[in-house]
């Protein structure tokens, strides 16, 4: 870009000479045509390119030395698809006579008429501003980052009205397949001298909308002698507003470095009227603030110190971005307060799949899920927030690292303030390969799990606090693949907390109406001093076979599984009441006739009901005596069944526990008769055994 302002300053110029020549020889009586004819030789000479100034020049003399050219054009590189890169309708200069005579030049009006100029980078990316091997005067390479050879006459030039009339100016770069067109390009400078401060004014349309410019140079030679200047711009508009306050260095290429102002009232209409449309809904992306110190070099940009403000989002760090590589990277620092991503997470429409937890039984998405984007730019994140708020779950202060090279994703939590608790975690996506690969890995501790598990997954039957760790991994390009993957392990320990939705005490002591209370599951709950076990994930089912519960007045074990992929849960607990008033302090290996619940079915719908089969099984593990009076109670409770339904089933629950532990042996409800003097006998012989 450096030799593009560079050989457009030189080009203008070669204008400005051919007027100056004319003022000179006009005392010698030279044709005017010779010295145009002189003035495109010496352009050619120095770029390699023709200039071409079409029909005969208008030449006055008084008051000052003007002179108006036709339609002048200036060739193009070859294999550009333009014959010309730049062209203008007319050419208008004067010259005061008075300063001409004494050897001084004053340019006091330069306008060009509807300038245009077509900038192209070739397949091979090649710009047709490069004027390769064109040797300018004294054998200096024009294609050179050097100094060019300005006459020195010209850095004394003193400038008046110098304008752009209804320009036009367009950049194709063919290996992009892109095309940018600023159109209607009017500009005023103000240039008392070449030494002296530069200042312009203008406007031009871009989009179909109008941009006004402002830029203030207090070098400008520096653009053709590649040196530095100090340079400040503003450019404003409907969607934007930015400032620029620093330097500009052109010693090797260009190079800008300094204060930055940018606001926008709308992301989102900016990035549709840039052509690159964000796909959002809602209220989102709206207001943006920025300011920093800007610096670009090369294909390098670097905002640091920066405030940015977006919607409700406030931050602070450093933020780089290098487009020279395979992928664009990007390097960034954050700080963050209080960050809200609910408004940015896209509502499901009506109709579209449930989610865990709903009320209704749902599942998991067959949709591909796009893994594109984490191949097509790198990345180096570090933020910190002051809190986080995602759908239903609140985080606290929170720290986090993440670095994605490749396609590969690889973010580290290093710090996790939850619900009262605290953790770490680590997440790794893999999208480099055909099929994507995550592996998530937790570490929490002190977590309330009531809150946390009721915004997490609309599960609000268990309280606690206590620790929990995970490690999971996954394969698949859709969310109902991913889960169908699952591998790990894990465990949990939870302390003085409570199951809701049973009772398993009041089930011990009642048990024949416990399970027939259509409302338990709203006003009942189960206290526990601990509740403790580990699982194993495989092919997406979870499975525990050690799940551990310490109550005042029983102890629980239990195993069971949960199948992810079909959202259901088969788990069997078993509880045994405690045999003295050591209470939940005492011996795990308690005696005494448990009652095995049922925990099945989907997630949005879970029973708990009495294992009928268990109860009777575990009949052959108590006493003797308590087991004979237990099984000659349940003779005719089971016999009542058939006769009297969910009177029947509460009967036989009732007779069942009685007998055990010294208790009332239950009363024969069935019909007169002989047992047989064994009541495990009669037991099997309702079975068929």
């Amino acid at each position: 870009m450096g030799k593009f302002i560079k050989w457009l300053a030189i080009g203008a110029f070669a204008l400005i000479v051919l007027i100056i020549g004319a003022g000179v020889a006009l005392p010698y009586l030279v044709p005017l045509d010779d010295i145009v004819a002189e003035g495109t030789a010496q352009v050619e000479k120095a770029t390699g390119r023709k200039l071409v100034v079409s029909g005969k020049p208008d030449l006055s003399i008084w008051p000052e030395v003007s002179i108006k050219l036709g339609k002048t054009t200036f060739a193009n590189a070859k294999g550009a698809p333009d014959a010309n890169m730049a062209s203008v309708e007319e050419v208008r200069i004067a010259v005061p006579v008075m300063p001409l005579i004494s050897g001084s030049v004053e340019i006091k009006e330069f306008v060009l008429v509807k300038p245009d100029i077509r900038l192209y980078v070739d397949k091979s990316g090649k710009p047709n501003w490069d004027f390769g091997g064109a040797k300018a005067e004294g054998g200096a390479s024009s294609g050179g980052g050097g100094k060019a050879a300005l006459p020195e006459e010209l850095k004394n030039l003193t400038l008046g009205d110098v304008r752009i009339e209804g320009g036009r100016v367009s950049y194709t770069d063919a290996k992009a397949g892109t095309t940018e067109v600023l159109e209607n390009v009017n500009l005023a400078l103000t240039l008392p001298s070449l030494n002296g401060p530069l200042g312009a004014e203008g406007d031009l349309v871009w989009k179909a909308e109008k941009i006004a410019l402002e830029l203030g140079m207090a070098k400008p030679l520096a653009a053709i002698e590649a040196g530095k200047s100090d340079l400040n711009a503003k450019v404003s508009g409907t969607h934007l507003d930015l400032s620029f306050d620093g330097a500009a260095d052109f010693a090797k290429g260009f190079a800008l470095a300094g204060a930055t102002k940018f606001k926008t009232p709308s992301i989102k209409n900016l990035a549709g009227w840039a052509a690159t449309p964000i796909a959002i809904e809602g209220d989102v992306l709206g207001p943006f603030e920025a300011d920093g110190q800007f610096s670009l070099n090369g294909s390098r940009i670097a905002f640091t110190g920066a405030s940015i403000a977006i919607d409700a989002l406030r931050g602070k760090g450093d933020f780089a971005f290098n487009g020279g590589g395979k992928v664009p990277a990007i390097d960034a620092k954050l700080a963050l307060g209080p960050v809200d991503l609910n408004p940015y997470i896209p509502v499901p429409a009506e109709g579209q799949t449930k989610s865990a937890g709903a009320s209704g039984p749902g599942k998991w998405s067959e949709d591909k899920i796009d893994f594109s984007g984490f191949r097509q730019v790198n990345a180096k994140l570090d933020f910190t927030m002051e809190s986080l708020l995602v759908q239903k779950i609140k985080i606290g202060e929170s720290a986090l690292k993440a670095t994605l090279n490749g396609g590969k994703l690889d973010l580290g939590l290093t710090k996790l303030a939850l619900y009262g608790g605290a953790g770490t975690g680590k997440v790794t996506l893999d999208a480099s390969g055909k099929t994507p690969r995550i592996a998530k890995s937790f570490n929490l501790k002190g977590i309330s799990a009531e809150p946390l598990l009721t915004d997490a997954a609309d599960f609000e039957r268990l309280e606690g606090k206590g620790d929990l760790n995970i490690s999971v991994t996954g394969a698949g390009s859709s969310q109902a693949a991913i889960v169908r993957s699952l591998g790990g392990s894990g465990g949990f320990v939870f302390r003085d907390g409570a199951i809701k939705g049973f009772n398993l005490a009041a089930m011990l002591r009642k048990v024949e109406t416990a399970f027939l209370d259509s409302g338990a599951s709203a006003t009942q709950q189960t206290d526990f001093s601990e509740l403790s076990g580990t699982f194993k994930i495989n092919k997406g089912i979870v499975s525990n076979s050690d799940l551990f519960m310490a109550s005042p007045l029983f102890r629980v074990t239990g195993k069971g599984t949960a199948d992810m992929p079909k959202r259901t849960v088969d788990y069997r607990v078993n509880p045994k009441a405690v045999a003295d008033a050591r209470g939940q302090g005492g011996d795990t290996a308690i005696t005494g006739i448990a009652v095995p619940v049922l925990i099945t079915g989907p997630w949005h719908d879970v029973q708990f009901a009495p294992d009928l089969a268990g109860i009777l099984t575990n009949l052959g593990s108590a006493p003797l005596e308590g087991a004979a009076k237990v099984a000659e109670g349940a003779v005719g409770a089971i016999k009542g069944v058939a006769e009297g339904g969910a009177k029947g089933i509460g009967g036989l629950l009732k007779d069942v526990t009685k007998g055990v532990g010294g208790s009332e042996p239950a009363k024969d409800t069935a019909p007169k008769s002989e047992p047989d003097a064994n009541p495990i006998k009669q037991l099997k012989g309702l079975f068929g055994k």
